[in-house]
């Protein structure tokens, strides 16, 4: 097992930061590391993801939405190689007062495989670290 994650505080409100999260079809403007996200916000939906880890090839995969609490939380369960390496992928929108808010991302790789992509994983972090500035310039509208 390995996990990645990070956090960004972001000087908008928490509504405006679930909304543009949720916007998956935008994800391509501005999202250098998760460039494709199709599917709608509802529990058992199937996304079709497309992933580029800085310096790395792109990777398509499926991702379904495993738990939502509107406003708060997403969850989503991937597998890149059923069996061999799949993730847990948890957004979390955390209101700190009315016009500021903190979102955390965690990724959980598990699996054969784990051990043998040690380094996409590293450039997974720094994809989602990548992720996260761009995300927050675009909630504070930079």
């Amino acid at each position: 097992m390995r996990e990645i994650r990070g956090f960004v505080e972001i000087d908008a409100a928490a509504g405006a930061v679930w909304n543009e999260l949720t916007d998956f079809g935008s994800y391509s403007t501005w999202n250098s590391f998760i460039t494709k996200m199709d599917g709608t916000v509802k529990e058992g939906e199937v996304f079709a993801v497309n992933v580029v880890p800085p310096g790395r090839k792109e990777n398509r995969f499926r991702s379904k939405l495993i738990k939502v609490d509107h406003g708060r939380r997403l969850e989503f369960h991937g597998s890149i190689k059923p069996g061999i390496l799949r993730d847990v992928h948890v957004f979390v929108v955390e209101p700190l007062n009315d016009r500021r808010t903190k979102l955390y991302q965690s990724i959980v790789f598990r699996g054969l495989a784990t051990s043998m992509v040690g380094s996409t994983i590293d450039d997974c972090q720094k994809g989602l670290d990548a992720m996260n500035a761009a995300f927050k310039r675009r909630c504070e509208g930079q």
